[in-house]
């Protein structure tokens, strides 16, 4: 039987003051535990750490802990995960003891989502290297399948979803400029990359492809930021818990 609901992502999970999130309307209408786990400007880095950490603590020492709720005495089969995956351009770095979360790759503006900044700019390589789109979807896809293949492993129920990445046409998009790039460098190994892709996507799990929060509640649900309002998030919970039912996840 669960008790809680662990949630994680960044701003369209993220339980701030301005708008109850959407974990919060899901875990009461399911009478479960909010766990919630969501930082504003979260990377992926950090979904794919703390979901591995969390689940290991879990196991390890039958404790989670969350801002929301603090410190957590619970079994891992008490828990239904639900991560929602962000932008793959996203990414974290290690300073003064602490992950900061960057989300503007030319200005490189990191946080802890709290009160500490770091900012500094990359040389123009570096950041060419670091903004590569394609080289962040592949990192993307297999924190996805890897993440994905680990909580099957252990039996741990789970949700998968996208905030806001267009997704579908990304794909398409991304496969179709690298067909473009191997006309430009002959020296890239470029097929081995488009096979990749293609057989990556194909691994990635049916929630992930099927759920799509910011499409799913539509931009008149959205504020001026392009951020969910407390109706999206109650929508969405509505969806969540629809595809909880179906699936007997807490079961």
């Amino acid at each position: 039987m669960k008790k809680v609901i662990y949630s994680i992502g960044d701003s369209f999970t993220f339980r701030g003051p301005q708008y109850k999130s959407w974990s919060y309307f899901l875990s009461n209408k399911l009478n479960l535990l909010d766990a919630n786990n969501g930082i504003s400007g979260s990377s992926n880095d950090r979904t794919y750490r703390s979901v591995i950490r969390d689940v290991s603590r879990i196991i390890d020492k039958k404790l989670l802990w969350t801002e929301s709720l603090g410190e957590t005495e619970l079994t891992i089969d008490e828990v239904l995960f639900i991560v929602q995956w962000t932008s793959p351009t996203r990414y974290e770095l290690f300073s003064d003891g602490e992950f900061l979360q960057s989300r503007d790759w030319t200005k490189s503006k990191f946080s802890n989502g709290k009160n500490k900044r770091l900012d500094f700019e990359f040389s123009d390589e570096i950041n060419f290297y670091l903004t590569n789109e394609l080289s962040c979807f592949i990192k993307h896809l297999n924190q996805i399948i890897t993440l994905k293949l680990f909580l099957e492993k252990l039996n741990i129920n789970s949700i998968f979803f996208n905030g806001f990445y267009p997704i579908g046409d990304n794909i398409i998009n991304l496969i179709n400029n690298f067909k473009n790039e191997v006309k430009q460098f002959k020296s890239f190994d470029n097929p081995s990359t488009y096979f990749e892709i293609d057989s990556l996507w194909k691994m990635i799990p049916r929630d992930y492809k099927d759920l799509n929060m910011f499409e799913y509640v539509g931009k008149n649900n959205l504020d001026e930021t392009l951020h969910p309002t407390e109706t999206a998030n109650k929508i969405w919970s509505e969806k969540l818990e629809k595809y909880i039912e179906e699936n007997k996840l807490c079961d």
